[in-house]
């Protein structure tokens, strides 16, 4: 008898503990969730007032490029949808911190095995490759149509032209891309560009195929953190296209190569957010007399002596040292003046390119993604008493939907 009333005593006391761990329990559960609460709608007050109070930023030197601004709103932008796929673009850009997210993206993306982030693939031997799917077959035999078509009426005018296509880095790097990834994408691309040239009865320049077989050699022709070939790939693609040509040219022992940084991070890495990947290194190939040359980038641009902007070693986006970057149109002269002049219809991808037909030859430089000129660019050729026309885009460029159709105005025959 004594001892079931002790048996229920000690029931009692192990129940009123377990009632009192139960309620500790669930208070120290109930502090711990309105923390959390509390530290989420924080964390998103924090970030709402950030994105109003932060002024936009129209661009991205980690990325090199212009950034979605605030869209202007219209009720018909709103109904056709087109405001609002703007409005979710603008929000991406201008995030709060956007690279720091970027970059925990990647890293979770790398420890997951997924192999990519934002569109590029962490490839072997730390290459990052920006990944190009589903080519447009429209787009580039309009493109090319319009290549060919400017290329009759100069050949006409009595002015050669040669036309230079260079691979991206997806095109070129087979050999460190991931086994699943494949090369389905880029093979049709060249297809289409093969047939499309082919089909307009116009020979162009292969650049993508022995830059590939350099490449595959082990030779660094393409940059690990960047989509343009080095400066090596450029003076390799150089001698290609001069002898194609036909031109007086320099050989590369005419050059001395010039390390002008180790610490060049590009537009592939900043896209990837991938911090773990290391630096790529940039050179100059100088010539005696190159500061002697002036490269005027217009108006808005300006004008320095030589062929590179040094400023851009100190920035991110030092690709641009070459010829200062991007412009609608860039001459590069001689100040003594008595040179044949050439013209270049060109990319990003000869800016490293320029210094080699620069030792013998004044150029005239023209990006059509930014060119508005009312002076069509036949009748630049014409006025500017041009004696060679080139052509130098790499794939993605020939792929853009906007990038070459003004090339049409003034062919009128």
């Amino acid at each position: 008898m004594v001892k079931e009333k002790h048996s229920k005593i000690d029931a009692d006391v192990e129940q009123r503990r377990y009632f009192e761990i139960e309620k500790k329990y669930q208070k120290s559960n109930r502090a711990l969730n309105v923390v959390l609460t509390v530290a989420f709608f924080a964390f998103i007050y924090v970030f709402a007032l950030l994105f109003w109070i932060l002024p936009d930023r129209s661009f991205s030197p980690e990325e090199n490029r212009a950034l979605t601004t605030l869209p202007e709103f219209s009720f018909k932008a709103l109904a056709d949808g087109s405001y609002t796929a703007e409005f979710a673009d603008y929000m991406a850009d201008q995030f709060p911190g956007r690279n720091f997210f970027v970059g925990m993206k990647a890293e979770a993306e790398r420890l997951t095995l997924r192999g990519e982030n934002n569109g590029v693939i962490f490839a072997d031997e730390g290459y990052l490759v920006k990944r190009f799917d589903s080519p447009s077959k429209e787009t580039y035999e309009k493109n090319i149509g319009y290549i060919c078509d400017f290329a009759a009426v100069a050949r006409e005018d009595g002015i050669p032209v040669t036309i230079g296509i260079a691979g991206r880095t997806v095109d070129v790097a087979e050999k460190v891309l991931p086994s699943a990834y494949g090369t389905d994408s880029s093979d049709k691309t060249w297809e289409i560009i093969d047939r499309a040239f082919a089909d307009n009865g116009t020979e162009y320049t292969d650049l993508k195929t022995p830059l590939k077989e350099l490449f595959d050699k082990g030779e660094y022709v393409y940059y690990k953190t960047d989509h343009h070939w080095t400066t090596s790939g450029a003076l390799a693609a150089y001698e290609i296209l001069a002898k194609d040509a036909g031109l007086d040219a320099a050989g590369r022992d005419s050059f001395r190569k010039e390390t002008v940084s180790d610490e060049f991070y590009g537009t592939t890495w900043s896209s990837a957010g991938a911090k773990w990947i290391g630096p790529d290194t940039l050179d100059f190939y100088r010539f005696d007399g190159d500061g002697d040359l002036v490269t005027d980038r217009g108006v808005d641009g300006g004008s320095f002596d030589g062929l590179y902007d040094k400023s851009y070693l100190e920035k991110k986006d030092k690709y641009s040292s070459f010829i200062g970057g991007n412009a609608a149109r860039v001459d590069v002269t001689s100040k003594d003046g008595g040179r044949e002049k050439i013209l270049v219809v060109k990319d990003s991808f000869f800016h490293s390119m320029a210094p080699f037909f620069a030792k013998d030859y004044d150029l005239i430089l023209i990006d059509m993604r930014y060119y508005t000129d009312v002076v069509p660019v036949i009748d630049l050729c014409r006025s500017e008493g041009v004696t060679a026309v080139i052509f130098m885009l790499n794939a993605e460029t020939l792929g853009d939907e906007a990038g070459l159709r003004t090339l049409e105005i003034g062919l009128e025959r």
